[in-house]
């Protein structure tokens, strides 16, 4: 699982990287919509229902039998 920031995030380190970020995706509709789609792509595969039905499937059949 890989975020990376300027693709599916925005990482800003203290408060004027912060709000710096927050003006620039105000103001650039484009990268405002690269962020949106690309995070809930990222969220949609990595904590989607299916997404954690499989990963617990893969953790229960990790337990090894009761012997």
């Amino acid at each position: 699982m890989k975020l990376v920031d300027g693709q599916e995030i925005m990482i800003a380190s203290d408060p004027d990287s912060f709000s710096a970020a927050v003006i620039k995706l105000y103001q650039d509709e484009a990268l405002w919509n690269q962020l949106s789609n690309r995070g809930l792509a990222f969220m949609r595969s990595y904590f989607s229902f299916d997404q954690s039905v499989e990963r617990f499937r893969v953790l229960i059949d990790s337990i090894p039998p009761k012997t």
